[in-house]
């Protein structure tokens, strides 16, 4: 059986995070796995730390491609300056030999075999993917879907996930339209990458996937089902009392990244990275201070 091929994209910040989503998948599945990483500005240093993440699962490999802007220079313009996110809209044009294929955040965890969302397949729809539960805590949702043009009716969905037909988007050039779309609606989009995907796919041309393979925790009761635990905001690597930050942390302990990640949440609890060394130091001299007291 051939590898599935699962798609991510990251910049050198967000490495860390590459590298626990893709160890949650190897963990979950006995399937073979190919990753495909588009690696935006990623040190030599991550990239080393990105394949160590993932040598002991010996059913899961890696390809880094770092040349995301040159690739994506045939398709884009200068017209949007973030090119890594948009890279979800071609990879059926960039990768031929591929007929089905998955797209995942990374700021996602998986506690679910992704076997099962290959064999589920796209029916004849040209992707899967799940309500986005987040969206009307950052817009009118009815509003929303006014200035854009799409029909009320239309179950508005998070691109965080997609299960991708490749062959249907290369038969209907669909990357060409949701290029063509996202230019001619910059200035109406809220959501550069998403909002043009929700528009083409309307009214519901889409197969929607139960809710539990695009899980907001912050945004739902927590699923009874093994889950896709998707990240969008709060983090847990900023907020350790974000909804389900254990699933997170339970793999992040273990990844080549922990320090860089055990950093990003001082960083983000105590200040500047000045301010957390402080805090650190003061720690330190404090407990100096307790253990020769005791000791006198």
């Amino acid at each position: 059986m051939n590898p599935l091929p699962v798609f991510l994209a990251s910049n050198d910040a967000y490495a860390c995070f590459a590298a626990t989503m893709m160890m949650s998948i190897a963990e979950h599945t006995s399937a073979t796995v190919h990753f495909h990483l588009f690696a935006d500005d990623i040190s030599p240093a991550r990239r080393t730390k990105l394949a160590r993440a993932i040598e002991r699962y010996r059913h899961v490999s890696l390809e880094l491609h770092g040349d995301l802007e040159r690739k994506l220079d045939a398709h884009l313009t200068s017209w949007y300056p973030t090119r890594a996110i948009f890279s979800r809209y071609f990879i059926a044009d960039l990768f031929p030999a591929y007929d089905l294929c998955l797209y995942a955040d990374v700021d996602t965890i998986f506690e679910v075999d992704i076997a099962e969302l290959f064999a589920r397949g796209v029916g004849d729809h040209g992707i899967a993917g799940c309500h986005d539960m987040g969206l009307h805590t950052v817009v009118d949702v009815t509003a929303h879907k006014d200035r854009l043009g799409i029909p009320q009716e239309h179950d508005y969905f998070n691109n965080g996930l997609l299960l991708i037909d490749a062959a249907y988007w290369r038969r209907n050039r669909v990357a060409e339209e949701l290029t063509r779309i996202a230019q001619e609606r910059k200035g109406m989009v809220t959501f550069p990458s998403q909002d043009p995907m929700n528009i083409f796919f309307s009214p519901n041309r889409y197969l929607r996937l139960p809710q539990r393979f695009n899980f907001m925790p912050a945004f739902g009761s927590t699923a009874s089902e093994p889950t896709v635990n998707h990240y969008t905001w709060p983090k847990p690597w900023n907020d350790p009392a974000t909804p389900r930050a254990d699933a997170f942390l339970e793999i992040a302990r273990r990844s080549p990244f922990a320090r860089e990640i055990w950093w990003k949440r001082y960083q983000w609890r105590f200040g500047k990275p000045g301010r957390a060394f402080r805090h650190i130091l003061t720690q330190r001299k404090r407990h100096s201070s307790a253990s020769t007291r005791s000791s006198k």
